[in-house]
């Protein structure tokens, strides 16, 4: 069964979550929170397949928007990478009441995400082709009649300055990998852009890690057999620390 819910977020915004709960009148023990990444959907194909795989196993999924076209919700241009943790840490919250065992998934800037989101309330967390800096200020146009940053990235994505300045102040990502206080695994694209810089990421990583390469993928796990390999590398994951 899949239902949408909101919780409260900072400053009285809506945070709406997308629920996969099994298929039965018992609910399982165990909640995975997925985190997609920057400008990205919750209903894109590697989130659905991965909820719906979870249902099967009598687990439930969250999936997070963390913007929404709803009334009431943050709009894209209004985030950040702090806003994304907080909206991570209700989520949290919330799950919490209902389930004892919370995971987390983050997809390419989902990863820092849940980095600077407390990650210790997780029992485990895979990151799929995680990005590696934080700040795209320059691929960015700065329009200083709007004062927003444009990223022109097939769809163009908006932004106000705080985002911008909250990933510069942020960087480098590599200094704060002392933050992660749960098992975390990496899992790369092998034909993507990012495989080096999660390799020298993992290096940085001091608590329970492992690292995975799906060597046939892009960034987004779409090519034949990649998501089936992501969802198996995950599960086998969360397996060890339910």
């Amino acid at each position: 069964m899949k239902k949408e819910i909101t919780i409260k977020g900072k400053n009285d915004i809506k945070i709406f979550l997308d629920v996969y709960t099994p298929n039965r009148k018992i609910m399982g023990e165990s909640v995975v929170i997925v985190v997609p990444g920057l400008g990205s959907l919750t209903y894109e194909y590697q989130f659905v397949a991965f909820a719906q795989f979870l249902q099967k196993k009598g687990w439930s999924t969250i999936i997070v928007n963390l913007y929404h076209w709803k009334n009431g919700a943050r709009q894209l241009k209004d985030t950040s990478l702090l806003t994304y943790a907080d909206d991570i840490n209700r989520t949290v919250k919330y799950a919490k009441k209902k389930w004892k065992n919370i995971f987390g998934v983050g997809h390419s800037y989902g990863g820092p995400s849940l980095l600077f989101a407390d990650n210790s309330q997780f029992k485990a967390v895979s990151l799929w082709d995680s990005s590696v800096r934080l700040d795209f200020s320059n691929e960015m146009k700065y329009k200083k009649l709007e004062n927003v940053y444009v990223g022109e990235w097939g769809i163009t994505h908006t932004f106000k300055p705080y985002f911008v300045e909250t990933a510069k102040k942020l960087e480098p990502l590599a200094d704060s990998m002392s933050r992660w206080q749960c098992p975390v695994k990496f899992i790369t694209a092998g034909k993507g852009i990012l495989v080096k810089g999660n390799r020298e990421l993992y290096k940085k990583v001091d608590v329970l890690k492992a690292y995975h390469s799906v060597k046939s993928a892009t960034h987004h796990f779409l090519e034949e057999g990649a998501t089936d390999e992501v969802i198996r590398e995950t599960w086998k994951w969360f397996q060890k620390y339910r």
